[in-house]
């Protein structure tokens, strides 16, 4: 992606988008965060009707951010789904058919094509198609003659870093990348056409000065957590017991609370650890920390307290750790 402007493109704002491929009409899965620029914590937004958001509701919010953000600086959109399939390795996206598609806007509208009348951009018809269907490794059958496991510039590049993203033709398991990228390129062809060259999509597009209002990004959340040092995300518990003992044991010390009782971490390690989250820290509006002893249900807290708030609960061995966090501005 190039920028039709003098050094670093600046954004007016910020969106991270936790994406999901699964059927339905609303998805637990499926989160939005904004952020401003500056130092402020991003905040959760929450979904304009329902408990949960869904795909139709993240088009609706994107376009609507882009018509708000005409006359300013674009909106720069992270969200984690793969935006094409391999191409450069087999010079095609499927090798062997004549009908394969060029480009990834071709892709994004074939996809979009073959999945007209499925609820809520789901893309899931691919896996039954007659012709593009034994690409994939999917359910029911798992019969894929034309499966193989191919990977993108992008991800040849986050492997040889370290930390390498599952194939985007496989659509079985935990590491299931298929569905939700399916769901995504069509999310992708529908702003396409909604927006035109308001829109631009890395690496394909130009920022262009005075015409792009949103630029979106594909990101990789697990290759983030590998960078800094926490268990691979196939392994929730010990991302859970990670992220008590070293986030919010930082927090609780660096906020220096009135009274701690959590035997989880030693206090000179607690200590040590405490210089390392302060710059982190300093970005928090506010936090309430609570310990309650699961066989006494007791309590004991370190407060900062703060009007609004909303609980996270997490447990650990014996207790139940609670952190509470501001609620989101949006509605």
């Amino acid at each position: 992606m190039k920028s039709r402007t003098a050094g670093s493109p600046r954004f007016s704002s910020f969106l991270g988008v936790d994406w999901s491929g699964a059927k339905g009409k609303s998805h637990a899965g499926l989160q939005l965060a904004h952020a401003r620029p500056g130092k402020s914590a991003p905040l959760r937004v929450s979904p304009p009707l329902s408990k949960y958001w869904s795909r139709q509701q993240v088009f609706d919010y994107l376009v609507e951010m882009a018509e708000n953000a005409k006359a300013k600086a674009p909106v720069l959109v992270g969200i984690d789904f793969a935006f094409a399939h391999p191409f450069v390795d087999k010079d095609s996206y499927f090798p062997g058919i004549d009908m394969s598609p060029a480009n990834a806007l071709s892709l994004w509208a074939m996809v979009d094509q073959v999945n007209a009348g499925q609820p809520d951009l789901y893309g899931g018809a691919m896996f039954r198609h007659a012709l593009w269907g034994d690409y994939y490794l999917a359910p029911p059958t798992y019969q894929a003659r034309h499966y193989a496991s191919r990977r993108r510039i992008a991800e040849m590049a986050a492997r040889a870093a370290g930390r390498s993203p599952s194939p985007t033709f496989k659509a079985v398991g935990a590491d299931n990348v298929s569905t939700g990228s399916l769901a995504g390129m069509r999310l992708l062809h529908r702003l396409k056409q909604q927006l035109g060259a308001r829109l631009s999509v890395w690496p394909f597009d130009d920022i262009v000065t005075g015409q792009t209002n949103l630029v979106l990004v594909e990101i990789f959340p697990s290759f983030y957590f590998y960078r800094l040092g926490m268990v691979p995300a196939k392994k929730p518990p010990q991302i859970r017991f990670f992220l008590i003992r070293r986030l919010l044991a930082m927090v609780v010390m660096a906020y220096q609370p009135i009274f701690v009782r959590w035997g989880m971490m030693p206090m000179k390690q607690m200590r040590s650890s405490r210089r390392r989250l302060c710059g982190i820290l300093a970005r928090c509006q506010a936090l309430t920390f609570v310990s309650i002893s699961r066989s006494q249900r007791s309590k004991r807290a370190g407060f900062l307290a703060f009007p609004s708030c909303r609980q996270t609960i997490f447990p650990a061995r014996n207790k139940m750790v609670t952190l509470f966090l501001p609620e989101p501005i949006f509605a």
